[in-house]
């Protein structure tokens, strides 16, 4: 399906597809292609192998993870097809699992002056993370992204996390996120803050993750941020 950016912009819509088992077939398809080229090409790691590493895992089957997707209509043919999409975790409302962090950054990345939300005496069911951010390979044409129209698809993602987010009744929000994100998000006007912290190289699943996707670890340099503007809804 080809579409302009200014059918793109009419025609789509952005919906929780939790629930929905094609459209989350769909959604992490989507993730395991675009997280493809930031694997260890030394791993020769497939699709049908990502597929399973991101597709519902521990904070899905706990009822924390809701998948947002943006579909777009076809005017003329009806067909849809998925645009992007992008997953919201809550954090542990009664904290029964010890072994699993609230929210998966806390896998990956310590603070160096500490979690803001701890800082701040918030508890962990007041916290939520945006992560598996991305959007169709069709969506980030050149005409695409000098129209807006990839920022703007990134943006409408946003905006369903956060419907997601104040459902759980979450107020504060934060994502790992790349340079080449970060470009995006300035450009859909979304404020971020840069959270200082370090690789948790020491705990052995994040060292796992960190060696099978080293090209997004080492090469892309995400960093932590949180959304200052998030609702803060408790």
């Amino acid at each position: 399906m080809t579409l302009s950016p200014e059918l793109v912009s009419q025609n789509l819509v952005v919906v929780d597809v939790t629930d929905d088992s094609y459209w989350m077939q769909r959604a992490m398809r989507l993730a395991a292609e675009g997280y493809a080229p930031l694997t260890n090409p030394a791993l020769g790691i497939g699709i049908d192998q990502l597929l399973t590493t991101l597709s519902r895992d521990a904070y899905h089957e706990q009822g924390r993870a809701r998948t947002i997707a943006a579909l777009t209509i076809h005017p003329v043919t009806g067909r849809t097809e998925i645009a992007g999409r992008a997953r919201v975790v809550t954090g542990d409302i009664h904290g029964d699992d010890e072994s699993m962090p609230p929210i998966e950054a806390m896998t990956f990345v310590e603070p160096l002056d500490g979690w803001p939300h701890e800082r701040a005496n918030r508890p962990v069911s007041h916290i939520a993370e945006i992560s598996r951010f991305v959007i169709a390979r069709s969506c980030r044409t050149p005409e695409m992204r000098k129209s807006g129209a990839t920022a703007w698809i990134l943006r409408r993602l946003y905006e369903g996390c956060l419907d997601a987010m104040r459902r759980q009744r979450a107020g504060i929000l934060y994502a790992i996120m790349p340079p080449y994100v970060i470009r995006l998000v300035t450009q859909s006007a979304i404020r971020v803050r840069l959270i200082e912290s370090r690789f948790r190289t020491e705990d052995s699943l994040a060292a796992r993750f960190f060696h099978e996707f080293s090209m997004y670890f080492q090469q892309s340099s995400p960093k932590l941020y949180e959304f200052p503007d998030a609702p803060a809804s408790i």
